[in-house]
């Protein structure tokens, strides 16, 4: 595998076992993404793009099923393929190394916590250890300065439960301790050296007043400040690969232009790899490196960004271009419907509503190969060149 590739999929097949029938979702996707891009992921509602992406983490919404293929994923460790790893394994690595920013950012957020209090969960769970640190400095500076002998008593407590925890920061023991009311500011030290990272971490998100919004409950933000507070929760940990699954769908223009441009000043800061699933060619010709196009649960192409567009080899995404609007020219759509999953068409899913369909298409399902340097497509009858 290539040094620049952070994340690979190869033949994902994901099935969703309902009382219909079996819905087809995924088909065999193949994509890679590199170091520091941005991988638009486009195509119609219903395609699989969402699935695909919640399959890449491991989050197979019920009743669906990972049923093929691997996912390998760049860690501290090399390539690791998380088809072969345990939830508990999974756990570590969401939110780390790999995290998404969802559709929905109310569905997202609890509306039980404070805004604070759930951006400070992901800090805790993978830099609980460094906190632990941050408090253990802060115990020991107090107990130079420290004379009385009761308090430099508790002070001595307080340090040695400390480096108990750094050695062991999963230790129900020492958890059910730091319960006691006497030892409740070990906690507090960390929830404020957390508390530190969150106002950093919101001040980035552009809020200019975040001891404020750490206080605030969902309900209390309008649609914008709910997805910069997810997209804080996504980057806390500042992941190397980070998934935004049409993080702009819901919010108007204006708003829709400010997370656009948020999305690319973090990445160029912080260097991470972004998936970016959206319906949108506008977006992604503003965000994107290269584009994955994918229809009926398949990627049919993928190519550069500029290629996409200057020329398309799929008679999907020729279509697709030709369906946006245009000042001055009639409205062209894609004839037919998409077709339905549980009993989807034989070949090529396309084949029914494609122009350029043989009897070949008809009866097999076209491979995605590399057609020109760099460029993949998936079709027995390449149109342009």
């Amino acid at each position: 595998m290539e040094n620049d590739i952070v994340l690979k999929v190869e033949d994902l097949k994901v099935r969703f076992y309902t009382y219909e029938g079996i819905v087809k979702a995924i088909e065999k996707v193949s994509l890679f993404l590199k170091e520091g891009e941005i991988l638009g992921v486009v195509g119609e509602t219903g395609c699989g793009k969402s699935v695909t992406a919640l399959s890449v983490m491991r989050l197979t919404p019920h009743p669906g099923r990972i049923e093929d293929g691997k996912i390998y994923l760049k860690t501290d460790d090399g390539m690791v393929n998380l088809m072969e790893k345990d939830e508990k394994y999974l756990e570590k690595i969401r939110g780390r190394y790999i995290s998404i920013i969802f559709q929905e950012p109310g569905a997202a957020l609890d509306p039980l916590y404070k805004i604070g209090e759930q951006i400070s969960e992901a800090l805790l769970i993978h830099r609980k250890v460094k906190y632990y640190k941050d408090a253990l400095r802060i115990v020991e500076n107090k107990l130079k300065d420290e004379k009385g002998s009761l308090r430099k008593y508790f002070l001595n407590i307080e340090k040695k439960i400390l480096n108990e925890l750094i050695k062991n920061p999963n230790s129900l023991f020492i958890s059910i301790i730091l319960k006691l009311p006497l030892l409740k500011r070990i906690k507090k030290l960390v929830e404020e050296e957390v508390k530190k990272d969150v106002m950093v971490l919101l001040k980035s998100m552009g809020f200019p007043d975040p001891e404020r919004i750490i206080n605030m409950y969902p309900h209390e933000l309008s649609g914008g400040m709910k997805q910069r507070v997810v997209i804080a929760m996504a980057l806390a940990c500042n992941p190397k690969i980070m998934i935004a699954d049409e993080p702009t769908t819901n919010l108007d223009v204006t708003i829709q232009a400010q997370i656009l441009k948020l999305i690319k000043e973090l990445q160029k800061r912080l260097l991470s790899s972004i998936i970016y699933i959206t319906h949108d060619f506008g977006v992604v010709a503003e965000v994107c490196d290269r584009v994955a196009v994918m229809y009926a649960g398949n990627i049919c192409e993928l190519a550069d960004v500029h290629e996409i567009f200057k020329n398309p080899l799929h008679p999907y995404t020729r279509a697709l271009l030709e369906s946006i609007p245009r000042p001055g020219k009639p409205f062209k759509s894609i004839p037919g419907v998409i077709p339905n999953l549980i009993n989807p068409p034989s070949g090529c899913r396309f084949h029914p509503r494609c122009a350029y369909a043989t009897e070949k298409c008809r009866r097999e399902v076209p491979e995605l190969i590399e057609v020109k340097k760099n460029h993949y497509v998936a079709c027995h009858n390449v149109v342009g060149g």
